[in-house]
């Protein structure tokens, strides 16, 4: 039984990803789509948003899998009797990574990877540029799977609805907040350096500074601000 596995991000799936893993099914005995948990990179959509969505788009395949991944992608092939990697060129830029990545996988742990040309309907096509248009109102409509289109209007709109109050800690509001005025005027009395290159003690100094009455702003600059050395 060939196995293999196309990993990625996801966030979100495209229809230039669904391309390549229809294609690969239609190849190999199981492919295994698995999602990349880099817990240093902020995603849109959760690790698990994204899982569900890859089932749904992908329920039509019989033997594509779903699963998710963190570390090293060798590790997760071994793990799962995985001889190949699959993976998607849209262009000769895409080709220059992909080349390091595919022979320092077969230098570790022997596994192989093979390469699918885009479908030239999708050549342009990444999750991040999706994003960047559906965020500024552009229409991505036949660039993703609807399932994923509405997911991805949902998630925009929500980033969009004013948040929980901030909590009120007994303070005046431009204690707890400087305009960029306020802050330029208390880098000009007060400091040598700039209000934002404060350490957070010396701000929340400067800030009850500037919320005492008129009259009573005190002007030492050893109260307020670091040395400017």
């Amino acid at each position: 039984m060939q196995r293999v596995v196309c990993p990625g991000s996801f966030d979100p799936v495209t229809n230039g990803h669904l391309d390549i893993i229809a294609r690969a099914s239609g190849l190999y005995d199981e492919v295994v789509v698995a999602v990349l948990i880099n817990v240093t990179k902020h995603s849109l959509f959760t690790v698990d948003e994204r899982v569900e969505m890859l089932r749904e788009v992908t329920a039509r395949y019989g033997n594509v899998k779903i699963d998710r991944f963190h570390g090293l992608l060798v590790d997760f092939c071994a793990n799962n009797g995985i001889s190949a990697v699959i993976k998607g060129l849209r262009a000769v830029s895409d080709f220059e990574y992909e080349m390091q990545m595919a022979q320092m996988n077969y230098r570790m742990a022997k596994v192989e990877t093979m390469f699918m040309t885009t479908n030239p309907l999708y050549s342009f096509l990444r999750s991040s540029l999706v994003k960047e248009i559906a965020r500024y109102g552009g229409d991505v409509s036949g660039l993703v799977p609807d399932i994923v289109l509405a997911r991805l209007r949902d998630r925009l709109a929500e980033e969009l609805r004013p948040g929980p109050p901030a909590v009120k800690l007994g303070l005046p509001r431009t204690a707890g907040r400087l305009s960029a005025r306020s802050a330029k005027l208390l880098t000009r009395v007060h400091c040598h350096a700039p209000y934002t290159h404060q350490s957070p003690a010396r701000r929340a100094r400067l800030r009850l500074a500037l919320a005492r009455p008129p009259g009573r702003l005190r002007t030492d600059p050893a109260a307020h601000c670091a040395s400017p050395g």
